[in-house]
Parts: structure tokens; sequence; C-alpha cells
């Protein structure tokens, strides 16, 4: 009973999150996304940090940051953690969650999951987020380290095992679940994904096909489109593999969304209810666009830069589904 629970909240947050309305002037976000750290201890090669973070650049935001972050959208209702940095690795991660916990924010974390095997992290996880997503690009020990160099897979996975059970024992109401990126080098694993999920006992599981974080202007966008090329190639039968996976997960209680690698272009709800803040402040559309519209210590008004002129052009571009534009109008290619 506790897992269907869980698993409707996940659902009933989903639904709600991503009901938006095609305007050029929608009603202010209630949920948004926080790079709030872009520490991190892996390499993971879908990942483009190397070409986007610079040892010499700020690392964390502080904690008078986050609270003006709080104060800028005093309506938001939840926050996600996550972008180029490992949201467990912020060396106040405490306080801040204690902060979001003391507004009723519910905390939503992308981990790579390689700190839950430290018994006090995993009980600040429990006592404090609302959903954590441990991103998981394969489901054995090799094909999982060819994609996240340096993970340490039964360190990771024993981590999420005891996360498992300690919120068993403890009662608590954490949902867990696994992301999984998946390209034309890790497809197989989505035919034994199932009964890994089902064996570390998540509540759902994400599938998502690789993007192009690279936009047209980027001098890496070419190499990275050729990864997104080759994974369209296998599209037909990533679809057959994701719809046996669906139902076989969803017949033993866990949820699955999957994303594939068709155009967003026009079907993006990003533009009009929610966006992502980077470690600086800036204001970008999305995780994976990282074009600033705004500053959030700037000074401006949020309601200014909402309904500014950039973000009405942003919503527009998704409204005609115009492809010449840069930021959006190619992804996720």
């Amino acid at each position: 009973m506790s897992s269907i629970i869980r698993l409707m909240s996940k659902v009933a947050f989903h639904l709600s999150m991503n009901h938006y309305h095609k305007t050029l002037n929608p009603s202010l976000p209630r949920y948004i996304q926080i790079e709030h750290t872009v520490r991190c201890n892996l390499n993971c090669h879908i990942c483009c940090r190397k070409h986007v973070i610079s040892p010499s650049q700020k690392q964390d935001m502080t904690l008078s940051e986050i609270e003006k972050i709080m104060d800028f959208f005093p309506g938001i209702s939840a926050v996600k953690l996550q972008g180029l940095g490992e949201p467990l690795m912020h060396p106040q991660l405490a306080s801040i969650l204690e902060k979001f916990k003391a507004r009723s924010i519910k905390t939503l974390i992308v981990s790579n999951g390689t700190l839950l095997e430290d018994s006090q992290m995993r009980k600040l996880v429990l006592d404090n987020v609302f959903d954590i997503g441990v991103s998981l690009d394969g489901i054995s020990k090799d094909s999982a380290e060819m994609m996240r160099p340096g993970i340490d897979w039964d360190s990771v996975t024993q981590g999420i095992a005891q996360l498992v059970s300690e919120r068993r024992r403890n009662k608590s109401r954490l949902i867990i679940g696994i992301n999984f990126v998946f390209t034309y080098k890790n497809m197989r694993d989505l035919e034994r994904f199932a009964e890994f999920a089902i064996r570390m006992g998540v509540d759902y599981v994400c599938v998502k096909a690789v993007a192009n974080w690279a936009a047209p202007a980027d001098d890496w966008y070419a190499k990275a489109k050729e990864v997104v090329a080759l994974t369209k190639d296998k599209r037909a039968e990533m679809d057959r593999l994701a719809m046996k996976l669906f139902f076989v997960l969803m017949s033993k209680g866990v949820g699955m969304l999957y994303k594939n690698d068709i155009s967003r272009l026009g079907r993006c709800c990003w533009p009009f209810n929610s966006l992502f803040i980077m470690v600086n402040g800036d204001i970008a559309p999305c995780c994976i666009r990282r074009n600033s519209l705004g500053n959030v210590f700037s000074g401006m008004k949020f309601e200014e830069i909402w309904n500014s002129n950039a973000y009405c052009e942003l919503r527009r571009v998704h409204l005609d589904a115009d492809t010449t534009y840069e930021i959006c109008g190619k992804c996720p290619d």
C-alpha cells in the first residue's frame, strides 16, 4: 500500500507541474530547478560540464543566495536541485534542505548516488527530500562504468538498497527512482532494466534519450549531435524496448516515464511553467539550454524577467514551432 501511495503521489506531482497554458504571458511558475553547486566527483560521457564549467568559476550558491531565490519566488511549491554538479556535494546541503522544508517547499534531487553510501547523507535525504532520482546509465558494473567513468557501481547500488531499506524501516514517504539516459551504446540494458529496477525496490524509472546540450552556435555542437544522430537511428528499436519495459514495470507497481528523441519544439512545457537557475543566478529556459534570460540577483523583480521581451520571444518560438530559433529550434538534436 505504501508503494502505491508513493507512486500516486509521484504521478499527481508530475501531472500538476506539467500542466500549463500556451500563452505569451503565463502565470508565474510554482516549480523551479536550481543548480546550487557545480561540484562533481564524476566525469560522465554524456555531461557537458567539461565544455561549460571552468575550474576558476563559482562552485556553490551561498545560503543567503538561496534565501534570495526563495524571496524572489514566493509562490513556489517545489524545487528540484540538479545541474552540472552533484547536488549532495554542496557543503551546506543540510541547511538548504531545512530552509525549503521550513517553507513547505517540496525538494526533489537528481543525484549520481555516489554519496548515498554515507548513513548521515541517507538520513538527511530521508528526513527532508520528497523525491530523489539516482542517475544510473547502466544496469551492470561494466555498462555503468562505460557511461560514467569513476563510478563505484557496488557502492552506489548498495547505497540505493540501504536507502530503500531505511525508508521502509523509518516509514518515510521519500519517493526513490532511477534515471536512465540511453544512447546507442547502452540501449541493450533496457532489455534487463525491469528486473534490475524491481530488485532495487524503487518507485519509478525515468528513461530518456540522450539530448544535445549544445546550441548550434557552440563549437562542440556538431560532435554532440553525432551521438544524438546515432541514437536516433535506433529509435524504433528503443521505442519497442521502452514499451515492453513500461508494461513489465507497471505490472509490478513501478512507474515509468519515457522521453524519446522527437523534437520538443512546440511540445515543451518549460517556457510556460518553469525555469532553471544556474549557480551564478542566471535564469535559463531549462537545464539543457543554458542561455541567460535574466538573473535572480540583478535587482529586477521576477515578473519583469518572466514577462520580458526575451521570454515572450522564447514562447512565441514554441507557439509558432520556429526551427530557426538558436536556443530551442533544434532541440534535442
